[in-house]
């Protein structure tokens, strides 16, 4: 992967929006989707594991939606 290239997680809990949004963001050759979560939890482990440069988050996801996910990721990462 180039250094140039910009990360991103996809966390929603609609598979063909999840399908739609990767389709359109892979499109820029300076977008890589790194992950991808069907909930808020597995997107706070993927954060953790993937280190995204940009998390796109559903508002409404089951287990945690993109304020909790918001505010996890800025007790962790300041």
């Amino acid at each position: 992967m180039a250094p140039d290239v910009t990360r991103v997680l996809l966390a929603d809990d609609h598979a063909v929006v999840r399908a739609g949004i990767r389709q359109f963001l892979e499109r820029a050759e300076d977008l890589q989707v790194s992950a991808e979560a069907d909930d808020g939890l597995t997107a706070q482990r993927l954060i953790e594991q993937h280190l995204p440069d940009v998390a796109v988050l559903d508002i409404q996801m089951p287990k945690a939606g993109d304020i909790d996910v918001t505010r996890w990721v800025r007790s962790r990462h300041r």
